[in-house]
């Protein structure tokens, strides 16, 4: 949620997602590795989040724009906003 609370700061300010990233805190987890998606002409934005270290196998998990996540317990490498759960 930080990451996503980071972004939409970033967007307030330029009106677009184009070149954000992730503060260093987050890029330099220990626990997660970190992707940053922008589309649609710097309009939408995914975070992904995909465990490494003592938090693998705990599932790989996704923020949106939107405030829509989710989380695939079964699969370190990704899930799909929609189709997979949302975490609580």
């Amino acid at each position: 949620m930080a990451s996503l609370a980071s972004a939409e700061n970033w967007r307030s300010q330029r009106f677009s997602y184009t070149g954000f990233t992730l503060p260093a805190n987050l890029q330099n987890s220990p626990r997660y590795t970190f992707q940053v998606q922008v589309g649609n002409g710097g309009q939408t934005l995914i975070i992904t989040a995909q465990p490494i270290g003592a938090q693998s196998g705990m599932g790989a998990m996704a923020i949106n724009h939107r405030g829509e996540a989710c989380i695939k317990k079964s699969s370190d490498s990704g899930c799909v906003i929609g189709t997979d759960p949302a975490w609580e």
